[in-house]
């Protein structure tokens, strides 16, 4: 393989990776849905059961493996209660149906909707656009699918205290009673909840407490790249599988069924996580549902237990809701929640990239000043790499002359042409692949910051400089790919032409197919190629002004020597 062909893939390799990138990024941002009939939205709304059919199990205390029934009823309606209990926190305001007593709203007070909107984001929410609520309850002797629970309030205010709880109590036949407790601390997106069973009945009650997740299914575009849009679905992790996703696609297709000791169940969107985790000394069945409603569905099941007459027992679990932060999820308790941060394939690259970078933000205060540094820091690293291909690269273009001859010389006898030009490059001890390292070595960095940009919700409407508002969204004036153009067109001026006329005429136009490309990406992500391609060609123009001051002291010795003779 020549020289020509091993550049042309290179170069196909460069266009396909910038390609799907960008395919994803609009795919990462798609035009707003329609609204749907107000008759489909309803049933969106109101369908899903609230417990799913799995058998009590065993005894109290056995972590039951086999007698579970993977089914689930139809889903029944369960319509919004009239009267929904508001809690609000210092991060949160927390929406719950007394009707099962589930989150049904869960709006994130530091995080915006959008960057003009002083709205806060919902992450969970349920509307007429779809739904996404946290559930939670008991399947047991006499439990109904929905509870109707009561609270002494309808609104609560966490204040000026550390924590809040909120009780909620129903009443059942038998002499069952049940109080589910919400607990909210200052500071945290971290919900515990707690069902309390009282028995004050003639027999002994048995029963297990479940968690689950439903969400109506996003509406995207599709195309051929689709499996490179940022991931939006739900995900598990078993100590077999710290971190596992399953897609809404794999959900409708089968229901997943297993067991974990510990564990914990999510969905997962760009920049937020909406995780159940129960408790991690305990066997725990993890499942998925689809509803024909378009309803999703992934829960946890815990090991039967049970309550005598006159006792009472508790089973609880945490709820986390918020942004997808490592140093948050660490806190959870729930080992390899931080995998939900999506930074992709490349993630050995992403996260030490982006620990670098948030270091520096602590000092210098702006994520743009932050990409900055960091891309000098790593054009700093590969300094000596990238210097002796510039050299190769210098030493390429003082033999275009010479190649110029021997084209001229061979004409149309290519075979002949790519063995004269093969010694000559062996004479002059010239790598014409010496200049295509400095791609290579990009392409892997480039891809990790692109998904470290996508997954850092830090970054998520971080301003930079005058016009440019949001480092994870496209400058809006495209002012920054016009610069990146500029930068890749003179790095291509200090580089030496290929030989091949058909890709000369080629390389032409590559300044332009990036822009385009690079018109609709993070101006984060366009500002970091900007300063890498600036770095380049302060690097390359210095490489090779020194390099050409060699070659002239070199041929005037050379020329010395032969008067001498």
């Amino acid at each position: 393989m020549n020289t020509k062909h091993i550049k042309n893939i290179l170069l196909a390799a460069m266009l396909l990776i910038v390609g799907m990138l960008w395919v994803r990024w609009q795919l990462k941002y798609p035009p707003a849905p329609a609204p749907e009939a107000s008759a489909a939205v309803h049933a969106k709304q109101t369908a899903g059961g609230e417990a799913p059919n799995l058998n009590i199990g065993d005894a109290p205390g056995t972590h039951n493996t086999t007698k579970v029934s993977p089914g689930l009823p139809a889903p029944k309606n369960t319509p919004m209660s009239t009267r929904l209990i508001t809690i609000k926190t210092d991060l949160l305001t927390v929406k719950i149906n007394p009707k099962g007593g589930n989150v049904v709203g869960a709006a994130l007070l530091k995080y915006p909707k959008t960057l003009h909107s002083k709205a806060p984001l919902a992450l969970l929410y349920q509307n007429e656009q779809g739904r996404h609520i946290a559930q939670s309850g008991l399947i047991g002797q006499g439990m109904p699918q929905s509870m109707q629970f009561s609270s002494t309030q309808s609104t609560y205010n966490l204040g000026h205290n550390r924590n809040l709880k909120v009780n909620l109590t129903w009443h059942g036949d038998h002499g069952i009673t049940v109080i589910k407790t919400y607990t909210f601390t200052r500071g945290k997106y971290l919900m515990n909840v707690t069902m309390h069973v009282l028995n004050k009945g003639a027999s002994v009650w048995k029963g297990r407490f479940y968690q689950q997740l439903s969400q109506t299914k996003p509406t995207t575009s599709h195309g051929f790249f689709t499996h490179y849009t940022s991931y939006t679905g739900a995900a598990y992790s078993t100590p077999e599988h710290h971190f596992k996703k399953v897609s809404f696609s794999h959900i409708a297709e089968g229901n997943l069924n297993q067991m974990s000791q510990g564990g914990w169940i999510s969905m997962l969107q760009s920049y937020f996580v909406s995780a159940w985790v129960p408790p991690q000394n305990q066997s725990n069945q993890f499942y998925t549902r689809f509803y024909h409603q378009n309803i999703y569905s992934i829960g946890s099941a815990g090991h039967a237990f049970s309550v005598a007459p006159g006792e009472n027992s508790s089973q609880h679990a945490n709820l986390y809701v918020g942004p997808a932060i490592a140093s948050r999820l660490d806190n959870v308790g729930a080992p390899h929640l931080d995998l939900a941060i999506d930074y992709g394939w490349l993630f050995f690259i992403s996260k030490p990239l982006f620990s670098v970078m948030s270091y520096i933000h602590s000092y210098v205060g702006n994520w743009g000043l932050a990409i900055i540094i960091m891309t000098c820091l790593i054009k700093l690293l590969f300094f000596p790499l990238s210097a002796k291909s510039y050299r190769s690269m210098a030493k390429m273009r003082h033999l275009q002359p010479k190649m110029a001859q021997l084209k001229e010389r061979f004409g149309d006898d290519k075979q002949a042409f790519t063995k004269a030009m093969m010694e000559l490059y062996k004479k002059e001890k010239a790598n014409p692949l010496g200049g295509c390292l400095p791609m290579i070595v990009q392409i892997p960095v480039f891809i990790s910051f692109y998904y470290m940009l996508m997954a850092s919700v830090e970054l998520r409407h971080a301003p930079f400089i005058f016009w440019i508002h949001d480092l994870s969204a496209k400058d809006p004036y495209y002012i920054f790919p016009v610069i990146m153009m500029a930068t890749m067109f003179i790095t291509q001026k200090l580089s030496p032409p290929p030989p091949d006329p058909t890709q000369a005429k080629m390389m032409l136009f590559m300044p332009l197919m990036f822009g385009v490309l690079f018109l609709n990406f993070a101006s984060g992500l366009v500002l970091y190629w900007i300063i890498n391609n600036s770095l380049s060609i302060v690097q390359q123009w210095w490489t090779t002004h020194h390099y050409e001051q060699q070659f002239k002291k070199q041929r005037a010795k050379e020329g010395t020597v032969k008067k001498r003779k």
